[in-house]
């Protein structure tokens, strides 16, 4: 009968007799007592036996007299027993009996002539390993598009490794970000459009203005060829501008939190039936159901140029977009443009879709109206009114106005996105603005936004500036708003940036590139499809044009530029304009009208 517990790693082999083997006390033997005796060595196997392998899924090892036995028997391989790695080892974690557990080293439980040198467990760690790197590139969160930056983990080129980390600009108390500098970006910041010397990178890279910096930012840029030396255009030519500050990683941040501001407060449907008011016929309602259809279409032709150069945005495709017609553009911008059109492009095709709706709705009722009938195409039938625009909920424009010296100057400070202490004029009026709502600035923030310390002296200051002009603030409030990149900057900053950014449009976005790409696409269709095409394209430019103007008849109050008359329906896009500080609809205004 085989033995129970026998090593699968020894094989099949005869018990011993009862009288050869030590009876297992019930109580710890101790087995260096001059009167212990150790039981005879029964015959040991053939070799190949012993190294039979046997596939069992528990390993339970066998007594001490029968490791003992086996591993001084002698064999035809091995005459003076079997050699110590081959031995079974008296594992002080593993049973040795059935109702014995060791704990201590073999020597303490052996005698001495029996004493085998088994290797010391290694203590277990008790701090997490680090995981190897095969293990981390298979990390699901590698894969996300926030970490496309960092995906180079062998076979690094010198321009993709990190440079150095800067705390972003476009940030208040609390809501500090630290973006990657790569060794790239500072590259096509010192190549053409920009051009940028090391007295305008050392600030970028908020590198203080002290003697020997510019010198070790040189020493730095050596090893991979970067010239900051020589400007290589005319500034004069190409002046610095809000755009010039933006780090990458801020820009697509930037554009990230624009797009969600969009996302919960951009009044689509609001200015879609504001659009639809205009149209005074039921026969001019036909002719622009058809046009809204075609300029959609003419949209989505655009988009899928625009994602074939982009891939989807910076983060994503920045490897394509500098391959293509994009590149100069999206280094003028610092990848924000490449996200701002695109952002954009979406913006016009969600309204020209909520549009299509509201005339088709809008037609229906007219239809309806009329009995099923042609109606009459000069007129509405009596009762049928277009879509009605909601009530304003808070007038905050009616209460600004009514304040004595609104428009009068609160602080003058430096602007964020500035190289060179650009000032901003900060009135009464905007500062109500921030501590209004949707936002409700509250006082920590509000000193953050005018750049004071956050000192218990200057936290007072302000608080005695604010009940001057009658601007009440209470103690201990709560901001409403989440923090964004928006929320830093000042409204005069905000229409500087919107303008930069339809001058950059205006001067190097790729419009020649994009005709000729649609061009190439319409080869092999029919006259017919061709002829849809092009009447798309007029009606996308014609109905870019009805929006800008709509936009521009609900401006609010934003810095300095106060309109002569303010709409009674410019409440639709007040937390928009209110939430981006003015750039939300500028930018709007301009960049889908120069693209």
């Amino acid at each position: 009968m085989p033995m129970a517990g026998a090593n699968p790693m020894l094989g099949q082999f005869q018990q011993p007799p009862a009288c050869q083997l030590m009876e297992q006390p019930q109580q710890p033997h101790d087995y260096h007592h001059p009167t212990h005796q150790w039981p005879t060595t029964p015959p040991a196997p053939a070799y190949h036996e012993l190294t039979s392998s046997v596939k069992k899924e528990t390993f339970t090892p066998p007594s001490v007299a029968t490791c003992y036995a086996y591993a001084n028997s002698p064999d035809e391989n091995f005459p003076n027993g079997l050699p110590i790695h081959q031995n079974i080892y008296m594992n002080q974690d593993q049973e040795i009996d059935q109702n014995e557990h060791v704990g201590a080293n073999v020597d303490e439980q052996l005698d001495e002539n029996f004493a085998m040198q088994t290797p010391k467990a290694e203590p277990k760690r008790k701090r997490k390993r680090k995981q190897p790197l095969e293990q981390a590139d298979k990390d699901p969160s590698l894969n996300s598009d926030a970490g496309a930056h960092i995906d180079f983990l062998e076979d690094r080129q010198p321009q993709m490794e990190k440079f150095c980390t800067v705390t972003g600009r476009l940030c208040v108390i609390g809501s500090q970000i630290d973006y990657p500098i790569m060794v790239d970006e500072i590259q096509r910041r010192a190549m053409k459009p920009e051009g940028l010397v090391r007295s305008h990178i050392g600030p970028l890279l908020k590198r203080g203005k002290v003697k020997g910096t510019g010198d070790a930012l040189l020493k730095l840029l050596e090893p991979y060829a970067i010239d900051i030396n020589e400007p290589s255009i005319n500034r004069k030519r190409y002046p610095l501008t809000t755009l010039t500050a933006l780090l990458e990683g801020e820009s697509v941040q930037f554009s990230v939190d624009h797009r969600e501001i969009i996302k919960n407060n951009f009044p689509f449907t609001p200015l879609a039936r504001m659009m639809v008011r205009t149209i005074g016929s039921p026969d001019k309602l036909r002719c622009a159901m058809v046009e809204a259809h075609g300029a959609r279409q003419g949209v989505e032709a655009f988009m899928s140029v625009l994602t074939e150069w982009t891939a989807g945005g910076w983060v994503a495709g920045k490897e394509r977009i500098l391959a293509s017609p994009m590149k100069t553009f999206a280094m003028a911008t610092h990848a924000l443009g490449v996200e701002e059109c695109l952002l954009i492009a979406n913006i016009y095709h969600r309204f020209l879709q909520c549009f299509e709706d509201e005339l088709k709705a809008f037609y229906e009722r007219v239809r309806m109206a009329a009995g099923g009938y042609p109606v009459n195409p000069h007129q509405f039938p009596a009762g049928i009114e277009p879509p009605a625009i909601p009530d304003s909920v808070r007038r905050m424009t009616d209460l600004i106005h009514e304040v004595n010296g609104a428009t009068d100057s609160f602080a003058e400070i430096s602007g964020r996105l500035t190289l060179h202490n650009k000032k901003y004029n900060v009135t009464v009026a905007e500062v109500m603005r921030r501590v209004a709502l949707p936002e409700s600035f509250n006082l920590s923030i509000l000193g953050s936004y005018l750049k004071k310390g956050k000192t218990k002296d200057n936290c007072s200051a302000l608080r005695d500036d604010l009940r001057e002009r009658s601007i009440k603030l209470d103690q201990g409030r709560r901001k409403m708003a989440k923090n964004t990149t928006f929320t830093a900057m000042v409204e005069g900053e905000a229409l500087d940036l919107a303008g930069d950014m339809a001058t950059e449009v205006n001067r190097t976005f790729p419009g020649k590139s994009t005709v000729h790409a649609l061009v190439e696409r319409s080869r092999g269709c029919t006259p017919n499809e061709v002829h849809n095409a092009k009447s798309g394209f007029g009606a996308a430019s014609r109905l870019s044009i009805s929006l800008r103007d709509l936009l521009l008849s609900l401006r609010l109050p934003v810095a300095e530029r106060i309109p002569h008359i303010i709409r009674d329906e410019a409440h639709v896009i007040f937390n928009y304009c209110h939430l981006t500080h003015g750039y939300g609809p500028d930018a709007l205004e301009d960049v889908i009208l120069e693209s």
